[in-house]
């Protein structure tokens, strides 16, 4: 019994050792046309095809031994873009295995070089001449729940973030280049900002003595604008609608309903705004259960 015991234990370590972490964000599923096999691999140094539609991206963060290998990786990436029809995969970020994590983790979007459509997801339309860049930041529900923390752009506070929150901040001073949190310690995460761009930056709490410590990633804007729309989206649905006599409806969590009033939060850019609104402007008010 024992040894029966130890075989399967020893079979789910070899398992889960052997399995990289892969995770896909689909934007549009067709037919697969292709073997795994044939699907075209554009290397992160060159140059994407003039024409295609983007149809997901997909994350794999190398695990275990065999799948570690650069070869493994893209397989995986392979496979999960057979799945939803592209023929091509575009490499758009490498990270070589170091002494933190021996395994290759690549990023990459999944393509349709037959199609010609959306090619990168955008969640802010910036204007040519812009002399700003925009700063997503969100904070997926997680660990240290409890645990708020300002962020900021080198001598600029941009916000506080806490769980299942998100905020867009335009930058106009893009020569600072650290974005940084403190809680019991101060972590700093490098970022280099250019002018007409848009970029994604999630927020987390890791690990501490005391209160845990800040986590602050700077992610692919594919990635980023998938996790960033999941938690605006999902907030935006857990809220009340007010209908006023003129037809608008508004987005709020209802805080208390008085006899001439309603008090309200609301969501500008991202920040939790106290107002009201009087009762003799309200047409219908509809409240999530």
């Amino acid at each position: 019994m024992k040894k029966i015991l130890s075989a399967i234990v020893t079979t789910l370590i070899l398992c889960f050792s052997c399995s990289p972490k892969v995770t896909t964000y689909v934007r549009k599923s067709t037919e697969a046309t292709k073997p795994k096999d044939n699907i075209r691999v554009y290397g992160i140094y060159e140059q994407e095809p003039e024409k295609y539609e983007m149809l997901g991206v997909v994350k794999v963060d190398g695990r275990g031994s065999e799948n570690c290998k650069y070869s493994g990786v893209i397989d995986h990436a392979r496979i999960e873009a057979h799945k939803i029809g592209g023929d091509a995969i575009k490499i758009t970020k490498h990270f070589m295995p170091d002494e933190y994590n021996t395994c290759h983790r690549i990023v990459a979007k999944i393509i349709d070089t037959k199609s010609n459509g959306i090619k990168d997801m955008q969640l802010t339309n910036i204007p040519d001449t812009a002399n700003y860049s925009v700063l997503h930041l969100y904070r997926p529900s997680g660990a240290g729940f409890l645990v708020t923390y300002q962020v900021n752009l080198g001598d600029t506070a941009l916000c506080r973030m806490e769980n299942n929150t998100y905020n867009s901040v335009n930058v106009t001073n893009i020569n600072d280049s650290i974005i940084w949190a403190r809680t019991e310690v101060k972590v700093k995460t490098p970022i280099k900002l250019e002018k007409g761009n848009e970029y994604f930056i999630k927020c987390m709490i890791g690990t501490g003595f005391f209160v845990g410590r800040p986590v602050i990633e700077v992610v692919d804007n594919n990635i980023g604008y998938y996790e960033f729309k999941k938690i605006k989206d999902g907030n935006i649905e857990k809220m009340d609608t007010i209908i006023t006599k003129e037809g608008k409806e508004i987005k709020c969590i209802i805080r208390q309903i008085e006899k001439d009033r309603v008090k309200i939060f609301v969501y500008r850019n991202g920040e939790k705004a106290g107002g009201y609104i009087k009762r003799s402007d309200i047409k219908e008010i509809k409240r999530k259960s």
